[in-house]
C-alpha cells in the first residue's frame, strides 16, 4: 500500500523535525511505501506521479480544503484533526464534506463529525518506540513536564507547588526553555513522574 502523507516536517522556529513527521511518517515508512509532502500544495503534483492508495492530510489552518476535495485521484483521503476540541467549529468547518475519513483526537468530536455526514474514528498520539525508549538513566528529577506554556498548564503546575509538588517545566514560556529531541527523551527517562497537561482527552 502507498501512502502520501503531509504535515509540517520541523517545529516552527527551529530546526527540530515535529512530532508530526518523526512519529507517524518514520513508522509508516518502516510498515510499506511511504512518500513524504511537505507542503499541501504540492500534493496534487506528488499524487498524479505516484498515485498512491491513500493520502494523509495532518490539517492545520492554512490547508486548502477545496484543493484537497478537486484531487483526481481513486486514493482515499484521510484528515487528522489534531485540535478538534477547540477548532470543530471554527477553522476545522470547512473540511466537513472533504475526507472519506476523518481521525480526531477528541471523543465529542466523533459525533460532530458524524452529525455532518463525516466518517470518524478516534486517534490516538503515537510516538517512534525506536526513538522513545527506557535508558538507563539516574531517576534524579522528581516531577517533570515538557511542553509549551500556557493558562491553563501553568494554572495546573502552580496547583501542585502551592500543595508542595515541585515540578521542572521545559518548553517555550517556561524558564528552562525548549529542549532538543534527544534532550527531552533524557529529562522523559530522569523522571520519576511525567506530566501529560495536553489537555485533549485522547492523549
Amino acid at each position: 500500500m502507498k501512502i502520501l502523507y503531509n504535515c509540517l516536517k520541523y517545529t516552527p522556529g527551529t530546526f527540530e523535525l515535529s512530532p508530526l513527521y518523526r512519529h507517524i511518517f518514520y513508522p509508516l515508512q518502516r510498515l510499506g511505501t511511504a512518500i513524504f509532502v511537505d507542503s499541501y500544495k504540492d500534493i496534487p503534483r506528488v499524487c498524479a506521479r505516484e498515485s498512491p492508495d491513500a493520502i494523509m492530510v495532518w490539517l492545520d489552518a492554512a490547508t486548502d480544503p477545496q484543493l484537497i476535495k478537486n484531487l483526481k485521484t481513486r486514493a482515499s483521503r484521510i484528515g487528522i484533526f489534531g485540535d478538534d476540541d477547540s477548532g470543530f467549529f471554527r477553522e476545522w468547518k470547512k473540511f466537513v464534506d472533504v475526507f472519506d475519513v476523518n481521525l480526531t483526537t477528541c471523543p465529542r468530536a466523533l459525533n460532530w463529525h458524524r452529525k455532518k455526514g463525516g466518517l470518524a474514528f478516534p486517534w490516538l498520539p503515537t510516538c517512534d518506540s525506536e526513538l522513545y525508549r527506557p535508558m538507563d538513566a539516574k531517576k534524579s528529577i522528581d516531577v517533570s513536564f515538557v511542553g509549551n506554556a500556557n493558562w491553563q498548564r501553568e494554572k495546573f503546575i502552580k496547583g501542585l507547588e502551592r500543595r508542595g509538588v515541585g515540578v521542572k517545566c521545559f518548553g517555550k514560556g517556561w524558564p528552562n526553555g525548549f529542549l532538543p529531541e534527544e534532550e527531552m527523551i533524557d529529562v522523559f527517562n530522569r523522571s520519576k513522574i511525567n506530566l501529560n497537561l495536553k489537555g485533549v482527552p485522547l492523549h
